[in-house]
């Protein structure tokens, strides 16, 4: 039994390693939408600097650890544990390829950007909905597969969890501000 304790303690230090790295973008996104310097917008791209790494150990972590845990306890034909796998395979997806990119064009304008007021481009890209979608949206999912992983929902529970997941993540995104910059000082026509 050891061995499973282990493995099930790894397993949810790498959950934890998510959540951290999720509540930081999260919260690193939010001041960077109310910053009205450059130097703000540097300060928190600071702080997203540990991110990568934190995320990489705690997927690694969930992704061996579960994988020992699906071996040796539950199997490989169990439909929530189908459904988180393929929720956290998309996720380390659609983190990388939409977040982590985005979030890089940032701290590249951002050192750039002389010391005063945001440029446009800039405004534009912490103002940009699809990484508010997807930072709100992927911190909603890992919630998901946290209810997947403790309360263990046949197929069709398994997919409502998910489902329910994205929609709530969705409505957050929608319900905390976020608007389509057309029509204001930051308006992707005025970006050369």
């Amino acid at each position: 039994m050891i061995p499973y304790n282990v493995a099930l303690f790894v397993h949810i230090v790498g959950a934890l390693s998510l959540f951290i790295a999720a509540g930081l973008e999260w919260v690193a996104l939010d001041r960077m939408r109310r910053a009205q310097t450059a130097e703000q917008i540097r300060e928190w791209v600071g702080a997203l600097r540990p991110i990568k790494h934190l995320l990489e150990a705690g997927a690694l972590m969930i992704l061996v650890a579960g994988l020992y845990l699906a071996f040796v306890r539950w199997g490989w034909t169990t439909a929530w544990l189908d459904v988180a796998l393929i929720a956290f395979l998309t996720m380390s997806v659609v983190g990388p390829r939409v977040i982590a990119r985005r979030f890089g064009t940032i701290a590249r304008l951002a050192s750039e950007a002389p010391n005063g007021p945001l440029s446009v481009e800039l405004a534009w890209q912490i103002h940009d909905p699809v990484l508010i979608r997807a930072v709100r949206t992927l911190a909603m999912a890992d919630v998901g597969v946290v209810f997947l992983m403790t309360l263990k929902p046949d197929l069709i529970g398994s997919l409502t969890v998910m489902a329910l997941a994205t929609a709530l993540g969705l409505v957050v995104s929608r319900s905390s501000g976020d608007e389509v910059l057309a029509g204001t000082r930051f308006d992707r026509a005025q970006v050369g």
